[in-house]
């Protein structure tokens, strides 16, 4: 009736840059840079994840993390929590915190043994870091000849805390739609939502729509994977992101490349002009050296091209925010 799953990574990040914090997500008040060179808060984590099969139709799952927080914790939290109907082979129905469809890459954003890189390129997930939601979503399975087609719908809030100043960030009036269509090695995914955010205690609202495309092709020698999103903002303006992804399979060894770009266009309600602009070059080797456990080392360089970034924190008078950064990652991820 019951099964236990869990995920780590242990992980260490070096950056370049002495005048600023780099930080994966919203999250993390510090990183490597100007707080300290060498940080392991990125992307070192552990997770664990029990499911409980109490018929046929019915399931439930809760899944708990342990990552650097707003609050300089690992305090672990609840990332899911919820019951799953299963009406038909094909088709469900789950109800509680459940994982944020948003991209290709949503269901195991925490689980970096599943991810091809260290982490998910912040050029693309930093616009809306957010994994899970509390209330319902739908999903539909299909096939039409060799070709699956699956098509999930969900609604939801989403609650989190901030590093200062804002303390709090909320999400209402979220829904949204993804579709999957898989044939043989090959993966599309289309998905669209819309939300309206806000930060306390300051008075930021916002209404934000975010639309993503994404292609897999895996044959198992090689793969390659991209992804685009264009999420227009009333506050802030129009936001585009993207990244791709490539890797050659040769026994244990893994050597990828990727690049990633963002940018802003169109000036949003509050008046600030375009400043999101960076593209960033990937260069990585991941060696599955033992079972269920892999050491992944990655090289990034991000070129800034100007205006205010808010990818890299706690930015010094020296910070140049039209320079480069370089930073280096060691990440050994399992999963037990």
């Amino acid at each position: 009736m019951f099964s236990l799953s869990g995920f780590g990574t242990l992980g260490v990040v070096r950056s370049s840059d002495k005048e600023a914090d780099f930080a994966p997500n919203a999250y993390q008040p510090k990183g490597p840079g100007f707080s300290r060179r060498w940080s392991a808060t990125p992307d070192s984590k552990l997770g664990a994840q029990v499911t409980a099969n109490f018929s046929d139709k019915l399931s439930a799952t809760v899944q708990v993390v342990s990552q650097y927080q707003y609050d300089e914790t690992f305090t672990p939290y609840v990332e899911w929590a919820n019951i799953k109907y299963q009406i038909t082979p094909d088709f469900s129905v789950r109800a509680g915190r459940i994982a944020l469809p948003t991209l290709m890459y949503s269901d195991s954003v925490n689980v970096g043994y599943a991810l091809p890189f260290v982490r998910l390129p912040i050029e693309v997930s930093g616009q809306l870091p957010v994994t899970h939601s509390d209330g319902v979503d739908t999903s539909y399975r299909f096939r039409v000849g060799e070709v699956t087609n699956t098509v999930q719908a969900f609604a939801g809030n989403y609650d989190a805390k901030v590093p200062s100043p804002y303390t709090e960030f909320n999400i209402r009036k979220l829904r949204g739609i993804v579709d999957t269509i898989e044939y043989g090695d090959l993966t599309l995914r289309a998905s669209y939502q819309k939300l309206h955010y806000s930060f306390l205690p300051v008075n930021v609202n916002a209404f934000q729509q975010i639309m993503a495309l994404g292609a897999s092709y895996d044959p198992g020698p090689w793969f390659v994977s991209a992804e685009r999103v264009r999420a227009p903002d009333s506050n802030l303006g129009l936001f585009y992101g993207w990244y791709a992804v490539s890797g050659v399979r040769a026994d244990k060894f893994t050597p990828y490349l990727g690049y990633a770009r963002t940018y802003m266009t169109n000036v949003g309600s509050l008046g600030f002009p375009p400043f999101i602009n960076q593209d960033t070059a990937t260069a990585g080797l991941r060696w599955d050296f033992r079972r269920n456990t892999s050491l992944k080392v990655q090289f990034d360089h991000t070129q800034r091209h100007g205006g205010w970034n808010v990818y890299f924190l706690n930015q010094q008078p020296a910070f140049k925010a039209d320079g480069a950064v370089n930073l280096f990652s060691l990440a050994v991820d399992f999963v037990f």
